[in-house]
């Protein structure tokens, strides 16, 4: 119903044009299946009752509600539609982006028997086997940046479905790749997103590293724009989470200050402490003295003293000096 009205119908022309200009033709329209679900209050719910489909079925998909006054009406409305498969490659939800009006810029399905979006990531059906060649994942904020990774010829790229990477998010990943680069919208809301996402994995069970992306651009963006190099070499550079977390928190301090590079050496060895690798652990320490002026041996004190006892080492004998 939707890829026929986005085709073919007269008042999808808004829609039509939006995607043309994003420079998706018809081939990326048809690989995608992308569609449009038109403004009438029930016009998705009319075609499905002529097809002999009960309003309760309707509604348990997530396609519907009743209305205030007990009628069905349709749940997306004025949206080009994104379908959003499972592992297998089956269809159990939409994307759904407003072309016009009032309303959220995307709204997605709600929670149905079939779809679950702690347990999904959009384009991971298409992505999986390349992801499991090349080693390597790369999660994007949304539906458009997973397509401009096909577009790229890099199709490695899965989005969260509306939602926050969460535990699940990892957990499914992991069953393809150890190395997974957060490539958020290079603002202060995609920082965060970026670092939040640092508990999600003790740094060096994965590899979770973060695509830095130029200012105000998303890799849609650079897709669209020709600057396709940009986006790979974000890719290729990518910096460990661990590092950027460390960086992000030592920007808090005053490094002018004595006590402030005091607490920003703490605060920093805690979180280095985290890493299970000694060695990685020095180099973290080494990085940290550099930045904050704080002796390289008092920094790996506070390493060893915020370990867990089970992963503590003797002091050596350049430090017992």
């Amino acid at each position: 119903f939707y890829t026929e009205r986005l085709r073919t119908a007269p008042d999808a022309a808004t829609a039509r044009s939006y995607l043309r200009g994003r420079g998706y033709d018809g081939e990326v329209v048809d690989r995608f299946a992308l569609g449009y679900a038109p403004s009438e209050w029930d016009a998705l719910a009319s075609h499905l009752r002529k097809r002999g489909h009960r309003d309760e079925i309707v509604i348990a998909a997530g396609l519907g509600s009743r209305s205030r006054r007990g009628s069905l009406i349709d749940r997306f409305r004025g949206r080009i539609m994104f379908p959003i498969y499972d592992l297998r490659g089956d269809p159990v939800g939409f994307g759904a982006r407003l072309l016009e009006g009032d309303g959220p810029k995307y709204l997605n399905s709600p929670e149905t028997p079939i779809y679950h979006k702690s347990r999904l990531l959009y384009g991971l059906n298409w992505a999986k086997s390349e992801i499991v060649r090349s080693g390597e994942a790369v999660v994007v904020e949304g539906y458009t940046d997973v397509i401009g990774f096909h577009l790229a010829e890099r199709p490695v790229a899965v989005a969260t479905c509306g939602t926050a990477l969460v535990d699940d998010h990892v957990d499914l990943l992991r069953l393809f790749t150890e190395r997974i680069v957060l490539a958020f919208y290079a603002d202060a809301a995609g920082t965060g997103a970026a670092l939040r996402c640092f508990e999600k994995a003790v740094p060096g069970e994965l590899d979770l590293r973060v695509g830095v992306l130029p200012e105000g651009r998303d890799p849609a963006d650079l897709v669209h724009d020709g600057e396709i190099d940009v986006l790979r070499k974000a890719i290729a550079e990518s910096v460990p989470l661990l590092q950027v977390r460390i960086e992000q928190d030592l920007a808090g301090y005053d490094l002018n200050e004595p006590e402030a590079r005091g607490r920003a050496a703490t605060g920093a060895a805690k979180l280095i402490a985290l890493h299970p690798g000694a060695v990685v652990r020095h180099e973290y320490a080494v990085m940290v003295s550099r930045q904050t002026g704080v002796d390289l041996a008092v920094i790996e004190r506070a390493i060893d003293g915020a370990l867990p006892t089970t992963r503590r080492t003797a002091p050596a004998e350049g430090r017992r000096r």
